[in-house]
């Protein structure tokens, strides 16, 4: 085989060099051997202008990198179980899980081999990722239709606010505080005159 395509940058599976280390284990062999403390650090050979020399310089933990690197294209994979028309898939370096995401495309069952447990649960919630991103795509098979947006989709309804009162001009507010004046002088009057009557009535010999 010739030309063979490796996977590009987008579909490649990554990860921070920091959490990396759970997923290799004791199986990571740090790039540069040890350094003059006799412990592994990660670093990088850079060249300079000229070929000849090279400096080290120390890779940061935080930046995201591919967890597997020379990893098949998702493409060369499915493009192979056509070719030999397979029923099932044995991997026993299920790496970055091209393999494991072609064999959930094509709807076959899978076994694969990983480092570590934290390998295998990182690795399942990337296929995860992938499944429910491309549920979202039309040229992916685990495209769902009932899923996408409709364009005539009735929007939310929106809320309508409260009337206001239209404010009452001082003419009439004038006029609202004189009757409410005469109401409580007139309540106050036939109060007074229930009262005398009332002594009167008290007076009067029986």
């Amino acid at each position: 085989m010739v030309d063979v395509p490796l996977a590009s940058a987008k579909e490649t599976w990554q990860m921070t060099r920091e959490a990396k280390k759970d997923i290799y284990g004791k199986y990571q062999v740090a790039v540069g051997g040890k350094d003059s403390d006799g412990e592994d650090d990660e670093v990088e050979m850079m060249m300079d202008e000229t070929p000849t020399k090279a400096k080290q310089q120390k890779l940061d933990p935080k930046e995201e990198v591919p967890v597997f690197y020379w990893q098949p294209s998702g493409l060369l994979c499915e493009e192979i179980l056509r070719m030999y028309s397979a029923c099932a898939i044995f991997d026993l370096t299920a790496g970055s899980g091209q393999w494991a995401l072609a064999a959930l495309k094509s709807n076959l069952p899978y076994f694969g081999v990983v480092l570590t447990p934290s390998h295998l649960s990182a690795l399942r919630e990337w296929l995860i990722s992938c499944v429910l991103k491309g549920q979202h795509d039309e040229t992916s098979p685990f495209f769902q239709r009932s899923l996408k947006k409709r364009p005539d989709t009735p929007g939310p309804k929106p809320t309508l606010e409260p009337k206001k009162k239209p404010k009452k001009s001082k003419k009439e507010e004038k006029k609202k505080k004189k009757k409410k004046k005469s109401k409580s002088d007139d309540e106050s009057s036939a109060s007074d005159s229930s009262a005398s009557e009332a002594k009167s009535e008290s007076d009067s010999p029986l």
